[in-house]
């Protein structure tokens, strides 16, 4: 994970193999990084999370909530030991 302070506004941009997660308060620097990155990477933006490692992402922005569920995963696990 990376973090930047600009203006008082957090930008935290979070790695993981060959995915990155950006949030910011400002929308425009993340359109600045997204450029910055394509000028050395081949980039797709796939828009909103929805899942991540084995975890669905749901996002309240009204209420400025997240919530990350493993319900998935904890079900094929007890499927597993025969639960």
């Amino acid at each position: 994970m990376y973090f930047k302070a600009l203006n008082g506004k957090l930008v935290i941009i979070a790695l993981y193999v060959d995915d990155i997660f950006i949030y910011r308060e400002i929308k425009s620097e993340k359109e600045s990084l997204y450029k910055k990155l394509a000028e050395s990477f081949d980039i797709k933006i796939l828009g909103p999370v929805t899942s991540c490692l084995g975890m669905k992402v749901e996002r309240d922005r009204n209420k400025g909530i997240w919530k990350l569920n493993q319900g998935d995963y904890a079900r094929r696990l007890l499927s597993i030991v025969g639960l």
